[in-house]
């Protein structure tokens, strides 16, 4: 039981650095044109089928990455999908 429990942690903390990975890259990279419409268009697929799109500046960072890691799951978004939505979020709250 003891090794099994040490896998699982083992792998969500190596999901966790290649989530964080991918993340880093995207941000790193301009989010191009082509980026901001594949990502406004999964978060009105995505987000927008099961409930209300809310203000992306009504939130802190802290709330915005305690709902995103929530929707992810039920969403069924890859890392990709998420760290695009979560971009494409953070542009629309620091204009």
């Amino acid at each position: 039981m003891r090794h099994r429990n040490r896998l699982l942690v083992f792998l969500f903390v190596l999901n966790l650095l290649a989530a964080a990975a991918l993340l880093g890259k995207l941000w790193a990279s301009d989010f191009s044109e082509a980026d901001m419409k594949k990502a406004k268009g999964l978060y009105l697929t995505k987000c927008a089928k099961c409930h209300k799109l809310h203000d992306p500046k009504s939130y802190g960072d802290e709330q915005w990455d305690t709902w995103m890691k929530k929707m992810k799951k039920k969403a069924r978004l890859s890392d990709e999908q998420h760290a695009l939505i979560r971009q494409y979020l953070d542009s629309l709250r620091n204009q």
